[in-house]
């Protein structure tokens, strides 16, 4: 719930209430890697790739999943 009113607030153009939301759901759930991710969604719509790459690496740390380790190297192309 708190990834969906994130990503709300994020394309109404409330990048504040976005991230108070990303925060709280890191905080609730702080061994989801779903979590980490939508996090480095909310630092990747801001162009802070650098910040994206460490929520995102912390999302691979948590699952292993193969589509974590695949933005990651989209994300250090970038930097």
């Amino acid at each position: 719930m708190f990834s969906g009113y994130g990503y709300m607030n994020l394309e109404m153009g409330q990048p504040e209430k976005a991230f108070m939301f990303f925060k709280s759901n890191i905080e609730y759930y702080p061994k989801s890697a779903s979590a980490y991710n939508s996090m480095a969604d909310y630092y990747e719509a801001k162009n802070d790739d650098a910040n994206a790459l460490k929520y995102v690496t912390r999302a691979f740390e948590l699952s292993g999943e193969n589509q974590y380790e695949d933005r990651m190297k989209e994300l250090e192309k970038k930097n």
